[in-house]
């Protein structure tokens, strides 16, 4: 594996709080909700979810979108958005709407299905933390609709 990132791809601090500075007037600051990982099975020593369902857009990809606006000059053709995926962990649609399920019972949060995707691996053990690993789980809702958990 590579080292650390030098040249203009580097990141370091000065570099992600003039961003921050750029995009912060156009960002919602969403929360931050501490569970208690025992209510959903799990044995992590904390559970943390950043609530970006409230981000414009629903998603936190809001933050890169306007960071990539507003940092460059922009092509008089426009701009055309994409999304990747730098990790995949496979999840029944079961596991998806137990984990959807388990987050409105235990948390009363809304996550579309592509957001508890991420939960439900973590609830199914398809992905295993590994000890004194710290795992975020972004939970976003644009896309979702009414469900009926009965």
């Amino acid at each position: 594996m590579g080292g650390a990132l030098t040249g203009p791809a580097a990141v370091d601090p000065r570099r992600i709080q003039a961003a921050y500075d750029v995009i912060r007037p156009h960002l919602r600051v969403t929360p931050v909700l501490d569970l208690d990982p025992a209510d959903f099975g799990l044995t992590a020593a904390r559970l943390v979810l950043k609530l970006e369902q409230l981000q414009h857009a629903g998603s936190f990809k809001t933050r890169g979108a306007f960071a990539n606006l507003l940092l460059r000059r922009l092509p008089p053709a426009g701009v055309v958005a994409a999304s990747g995926v730098t990790r995949v962990a496979l999840v029944s649609d079961a596991a998806i709407r137990r984990a959807q399920q388990a987050l409105w019972d235990r948390a009363r949060v809304v996550a579309e299905p592509g957001a508890a995707a991420a939960f439900a691996a973590l609830l199914d053990g398809v992905y295993v933390p590994a000890p004194a690993e710290r795992v975020g789980v972004v939970i976003s809702g644009a896309n979702t609709t009414a469900v009926d958990f009965r």
